[in-house]
């Protein structure tokens, strides 16, 4: 067991040094960290679309890093920061609706997310994240968010060509949506080590046609090492 806890870190190390840094991954229970303690986690996620499959890319060859921290403000919410969309970042906060020492948690969740350069955006995210914690040091938990993103970047075009009867799109303002669900299991390994695993699913919402960018649906598979630094 101890040698497959050291694999799974090495993995998730590995890949937070050498792949597309983002955040793919819900990778949280609805419980929050206790006041000033932290936690970090280091993990991979596989992404598999449409455009991945026609690219003759998989799971195996569509994969980024999944690298955040986590917060504990008080004794019902805790802040997290991950990177976004590779240049940039993105703040998350919850807040657990119940006593933090029950088996159950229930937490409202908001985060908001920037990218600079070529890849340049604005991103809100608002949902709830439900888990409940078994004996054995499994917790099961499931997350249901919106996230909608603007991207500052528009159609690139030439208008010299299109024909005589086209012309591009105008920006609508209301930027390119997703319906996000993920369903995941925490492990508690060992003293301050957890492993989680999650799968979600991405569905496409309203799309921009100004932007020059649309979502497709998307399948996610994530793995992350998580350590407590207080040791829990």
């Amino acid at each position: 067991m101890k040698h497959f806890v050291r694999t799974l870190l090495g993995c998730a190390l590995a890949a937070v040094v050498s792949g597309c840094l983002t955040s793919h991954g819900l990778l949280q229970t609805a419980h929050t960290e206790p006041p000033r303690e932290l936690r970090f986690n280091a993990g991979a996620a596989g992404v598999i679309n449409e455009n991945a499959s026609a690219a003759g890319r998989d799971f195996t060859t569509n994969t980024t890093s999944e690298p955040s921290l986590r917060l504990g403000l008080t004794e019902h919410v805790d802040a997290g920061v991950a990177p976004w969309l590779v240049t940039g970042a993105i703040l998350d906060a919850k807040l657990n609706l119940l006593d933090n020492s029950d088996r159950a948690a229930l937490a409202p969740r908001m985060a908001a997310g920037y990218a600079f350069g070529d890849r340049s955006a604005f991103g809100l995210e608002v949902g709830v994240i439900g888990s409940y914690r078994l004996e054995d040091g499994l917790e099961p938990y499931a997350g249901l968010h919106f996230a909608n993103h603007w991207f500052e970047a528009r159609n690139h075009v030439a208008p010299s060509t299109l024909k005589a009867n086209q012309q591009l799109a105008e920006v609508r303002g209301y930027g390119d949506g997703l319906v996000k669900a993920a369903f995941g299991l925490d492990f508690h390994v060992s003293h301050g080590l957890h492993l989680l695993l999650e799968y979600a699913h991405w569905f496409p919402a309203n799309n921009d046609p100004g932007d020059g960018y649309r979502f497709v649906a998307n399948d996610i598979v994530a793995l992350s090492a998580s350590y407590h630094l207080s040791g829990r």
